[in-house]
């Protein structure tokens, strides 16, 4: 489960509303003992979380673009999606994210972008999810996927726990300008950080 935005007006801060919404919402969700609930939380926010219980899985960086780079020609392994690789790729997807994600990901797989090589699918690019999630099992297939989306895409979001995702932006012109915690409530996930090379959103890690 992962919890949305949460936001209290200025004026009604530091009175404990943020808690209490904090505690409706994970009520309401009513996780079972072996579920978790997850969140990215800013710096504002992260004290609400932690006196509830939350604590740090990873650390997400935030990159901006600082001056242009020239695009790497098309990888020969990425092609466009075909229905053959759907069980592959939410198995894939669940290895990394520890999650089930089959039904968000489902409107979008028709769009998304994949990495095949030698008849395997080692990585994938979904465009219209949130900010365009990139999961690969090798790096040479994640890079390749950063490169397609980056020769277009000014922001980046992914977990430092990438070191080769990280250094990839940095040496095509991007800057890490801020980071966040993820957070988590409840029994710790399966996941695979370094191989996540940008995230979802906010709100689906």
């Amino acid at each position: 489960h992962w919890l949305p935005h949460i936001i209290v007006k200025e004026d009604f801060r530091n009175q404990g509303l943020g808690f209490q919404i904090v505690d409706q919402l994970v009520r309401g969700i009513q996780p079972e003992p072996d579920e978790s609930v997850l969140l990215i939380a800013t710096s504002m926010g992260e004290p609400v979380y932690r006196k509830y219980g939350f604590r740090t899985m990873s650390q997400y960086g935030f990159f901006k673009r600082q001056h242009p780079w020239k695009a790497a020609v098309r990888h020969p392994c990425i092609r466009k999606y075909e229905d053959r690789w759907q069980k592959a790729l939410i198995e894939l997807d669940k290895t990394v994210s520890g999650e089930n994600r089959q039904q968000l990901f489902a409107p979008h797989l028709t769009r998304s972008i994949l990495h095949v090589e030698n008849d395997t699918l080692d990585g994938f690019y979904l465009p219209g999810l949130g900010e365009g999630t990139i999961i690969a099992e090798t790096q040479s297939a994640g890079l390749a996927l950063m490169a397609l989306k980056y020769a277009e895409t000014d922001k980046a979001v992914l977990p430092l726990d990438n070191t080769a995702g990280v250094d990839f932006l940095q040496r095509n012109g991007f800057k890490q300008v801020s980071q966040c915690p993820r957070l988590i409530l409840g029994p710790d996930i399966l996941w695979q950080p370094d191989m996540i090379y940008s995230r979802v959103g906010g709100n689906f890690g």
